[in-house]
């Protein structure tokens, strides 16, 4: 059982099409989805923008994105690494970000 308050941020790994994203948002102050695959980001940020979900943000590692150097996250979510089939891969992918 996840121990979750409002001043929250939620750093998703994994994140695909924001489904566990989605689910943080009301419960956190923020949330920060990252996904290898573009398609997934792309499909994570339309649905955030049609449902006004505001408190969510969604990267690809190497596009540019920053954090600022204050970020503290306090819960750090790798849900699906381990599903993934090359989940080796993916796990290098994240601790290189």
């Amino acid at each position: 059982v996840l121990s979750l308050r409002k001043d929250f941020t939620v750093l998703n790994f994994g994140c695909g099409n924001g489904r566990w994203a989605f689910w943080f948002a009301p419960r956190v102050a923020r949330v920060i989805g990252i996904d290898l695959s573009p398609a997934m980001v792309d499909a994570a940020r339309r649905f955030a923008s049609e449902q006004g979900i505001q408190n969510v943000g969604f990267t690809v590692p190497g596009d540019g994105s920053q954090f600022p150097d204050d970020s503290y996250f306090t819960k750090i979510t790798f849900i699906v690494i381990f599903y993934h089939e090359k989940h080796m891969f993916v796990y290098e992918k994240v601790i290189n970000f």
